[in-house]
């Protein structure tokens, strides 16, 4: 049989696990909220900050809480230290691997290659 004693300590134990599991929700809540939406992330497309379009994004893809692209062109107002936005996503950059301008030419919009961009904001959050 159960006492009083063993009642109450089912009754703490079972605070705790919902305690744990309120905790880890926000994260998972996220992280299901971002893979839901990586069919809706088009491979390709403009690319804004401050309601100007500074580029033009192709590859992109979600990884974990980034989103990568092989290539950000006609990039020659994109300013790596603000964030920038992407099909509904506020991102932040975070590497860009490469800078290369057409034709060896500094003039030229350059391109950014191979750039990682944490997710800040995701559309709906």
């Amino acid at each position: 049989m159960f006492t009083v004693r063993h009642l109450l300590i089912m009754v703490v134990l079972l605070a705790a696990a919902a305690s744990l599991a309120a905790a880890a929700l926000p994260d998972s809540a996220i992280t299901g909220s971002i893979a839901a939406r990586s069919q809706e992330l088009p491979n390709q497309g403009p690319v804004s900050q401050g309601g100007r379009v500074v580029g033009w994004a192709t590859g992109a893809r979600l990884k974990d809480r980034t989103v990568e692209f092989d290539a950000i062109t006609e990039a020659k107002r994109l300013e790596p230290s603000r964030n920038l936005d992407f099909a509904g996503y506020t991102l932040s950059v975070v590497q860009v691997r490469l800078v290369r301008y057409p034709n060896e030419d500094p003039t030229a919009a350059p391109v950014f290659e191979r750039v990682v961009a944490e997710i800040k904001s995701a559309p709906g959050n």
